[in-house]
């Protein structure tokens, strides 16, 4: 989900996006579907009054919420999610974290996340793959914090995540 927000169709309602998959995939009647979206609005915590909304009326953590709700309305086993918070403010990034590991546990679905940013990963992460250049360079199970990073290039990542976190303050 790379900039999914970008794949929506501005001219579709919020409802149209979550109804395609529901109905072109699952082929749920109509009554199934508008059961599948309520559920998938709740689970998401997308607004109901904003389903009749263009696309472009809507926030872009909102576009975000429609985003994820559509990628679960399949019932997925795995979802992958490349840069998907880039771009948000932090308090709504954190929002959508804490959403998502909720329904992980609750959906049993399993999430690969591509990010740059180390403190997704630490909060979301049951398992953390270094890469550079291509080659993975060290992997972490269960990282319980951030000085469990053990090679030079990684300690290198968290200092770099200290410092933009000061920058912060």
């Amino acid at each position: 989900m790379q900039n999914a927000a970008s794949s929506l169709d501005p001219h579709q309602s919020a409802c149209q996006v979550i109804d395609e998959p529901l109905k072109l995939l699952m082929k749920f009647d109509r009554s199934q579907r508008a059961k599948r979206t309520d559920e998938l609005c709740d689970m998401v915590q997308f607004p109901r009054e904003k389903l009749k909304n263009k696309v472009s009326e809507l926030s872009g953590g909102q576009q975000k919420r429609l985003c994820i709700a559509r990628a679960l309305a399949t019932e997925p086993r795995y979802i992958i999610f490349d840069e998907a918070f880039s771009g948000l403010d932090v308090t709504l990034r954190r929002c959508i974290l804490t959403m998502l590991k909720k329904l992980r546990a609750e959906q049993k679905t399993a999430f690969l996340i591509i990010t740059h940013d180390l403190d997704t990963a630490m909060f979301m992460a049951d398992r953390i793959y270094v890469m550079r250049s291509g080659d993975i360079i060290e992997t972490l199970d269960r990282p319980q914090g951030f000085l469990d990073f053990k090679e030079d290039y990684s300690k290198e990542l968290v200092r770099a995540a200290e410092y933009k976190r000061q920058a912060l303050q």
